[in-house]
């Protein structure tokens, strides 16, 4: 706290995640059991993951995500143009991964490090939709890989937040309040990821703004020049920080860089992936039952018009999986 009371803040204007002052510990052997983890799933009545390629689990996967199109954007700078890029279109998580998703993979994930085990034992019966966090870098790429997925890029997370017409805010163009898990609310803790059901962005993605920091991989506004140094960042702010705009301008985003092995009490991930490829992919695993077709058609009619084109071509392709083409139906209603 400063002087004033308010917390800690950033140059960016970000309040700074709780991160851990200690070196990462080494790893336990594989052979230690996963007391923690193996405690966390009782609690909070997890049904362990080991296959994710199911039938039931690709269908449930599709539901968590948000269809983004391909999108791009520049602001000056002194440096010359800043690119703000997504090169094709993107699954992306609509929620910030859940502490029951991460649990239900536990044994995939193999033995924590033992500060993330110890902070674990700390999670309370009835948490499983609060966000995971504490989780370095690397742990979380782990677990977007385990998905067949990865973590989005600093650049790609701002083109998601404010959208190619840059919005101030994720909901919209004005300031408002109760609407994000941000300092100014007074809430001092998580809170379960999608509760704040006014802050969703029209792409239908929750808490980019507050409630744990992501991150991401690379640096804004300029990720290339930066990734090399083996930097990442910390995107969106937290229940730590103060509500902002998150794009000031290309030198003033609303993130932070931190070295990869940072931890954050406040400091979680989401997860995306190339749409293409993904979509092929686990439509190819599914099987088409009355239900499982009604779920498909109203994830179709979520995802909109944005996603028609894609699916639209994916669909008609040789040997493309039915299950496409009940995406597409449900995209042109």
């Amino acid at each position: 706290m400063d002087r004033s009371g308010s917390e800690p803040r950033t140059q960016s204007g970000c309040a700074a995640p709780a991160l851990s002052g200690r070196a990462p510990e080494a790893p336990l052997h594989r052979e230690t059991p996963l007391l923690a983890f193996a405690l966390g799933c009782a609690l909070l009545g997890c049904t362990p993951q080991t296959d994710g390629a199911t039938p039931r689990g690709a269908l449930e996967e599709l539901e968590r995500l948000a269809f983004v199109p391909a999108a791009q954007f520049s602001i000056p700078t002194a440096e010359g143009p800043a690119l703000f890029q997504i090169r094709e279109p993107l699954l992306f998580d609509r929620f910030e991964v859940r502490r029951e998703q991460w649990l239900a993979r536990a044994e995939e994930l193999g033995a924590p490090d033992s500060e993330l085990e110890a902070f674990a034992l700390g999670w309370r019966s009835g948490e499983r939709n609060i966000p995971v966090t504490f989780v370095t870098l690397a742990e979380a790429q782990r677990f977007a890989a385990l998905r067949g997925m990865r973590l989005p890029s600093a650049a790609e997370w701002i083109v998601v937040a404010v959208g190619a017409a840059q919005w101030p805010y994720p909901w919209g163009m004005t300031r408002q309040k109760g609407v994000a898990n941000t300092l100014e609310l007074g809430l001092g803790e998580l809170a379960a990821s999608g509760s704040f059901e006014s802050g969703v962005n029209p792409l239908g993605i929750y808490d980019l703004h507050g409630n744990a920091a992501e991150w991401a991989t690379g640096v804004a506004p300029f990720p290339d020049a930066l990734e090399s140094a083996g930097r990442a960042s910390a995107m969106g702010g937290s229940f730590r920080s103060y509500s902002r705009a998150l794009l000031v301008d290309a030198a003033e985003p609303f993130g932070r860089p931190l070295p990869p092995g940072s931890r954050g009490d406040d400091l979680g991930f989401r997860c995306c992936v190339e749409a293409s490829r993904y979509l092929w992919e686990v439509s190819a695993s599914m099987e088409l039952e009355p239900r499982s077709r009604e779920r498909l058609l109203a994830i179709g009619r979520r995802w909109g018009s944005r996603a028609l084109t894609l699916l639209g071509d994916l669909s008609t392709r040789p040997g493309a999986p039915e299950a496409l083409r009940v995406l597409a139906e449900g995209a042109a209603q």
